[in-house]
């Protein structure tokens, strides 16, 4: 397991870490990180995206072939005509992108899924970059659970203000 370099150089990590905490950060961004979290973390993920995206989902595929070799053998990329990025661990939906509030379980961004694709690629390269998921709190995410029903409350309140 990969061990925190003692001399801190600021990165990519720098910005993941705050998201959690970060009051001024979109709550539907945070999720995105979170949908990312879960895709790296996973086991026998799928993704079931539309197939417009099915180019940077095979970009994204080989990216994560390149750091993490052993883990992305079982990353299965599958295509579908709704308005909606959808990522499965096992079977269950762990996170979705756009369409329809999913159950509180799953990690939702009502974000466009074009916009929140290409923040979801920028965040799993974050995250690989940053040494996830083989490092600890190499990106500060484990340092507060996930809680989706408190995330989703920030979408509200965010939409108030504009």
């Amino acid at each position: 397991m990969r061990q925190k370099n003692p001399i801190h150089t600021p990165g990519p990590a720098d910005i993941l870490q705050g998201l959690r905490s970060c009051r001024g950060v979109d709550p539907a961004v945070q999720a995105i990180y979170e949908a990312a979290r879960r895709l790296l973390g996973g086991s026998e993920t799928s993704i079931l995206l539309p197939i417009r995206f099915s180019e940077d989902a095979e970009m994204l595929r080989t990216y994560m072939m390149e750091h993490l070799p052993k883990r992305v053998t079982d990353l299965v990329v599958n295509h579908h005509d709704i308005a909606s990025i959808v990522i499965l661990n096992g079977g269950d939906m762990t996170a979705q992108i756009g369409g329809s509030e999913p159950p509180p379980h799953a990690v939702w961004s009502p974000i466009n899924i074009d916009s929140g694709w290409g923040l979801m690629i920028d965040a799993c390269k974050d995250l690989l970059s940053s040494g996830y998921p083989g490092c600890r709190d190499c990106t500060g995410m484990s340092a507060e659970p996930w809680n989706e029903i408190e995330n989703r409350k920030g979408f509200t309140r965010s939409h108030n203000r504009h």
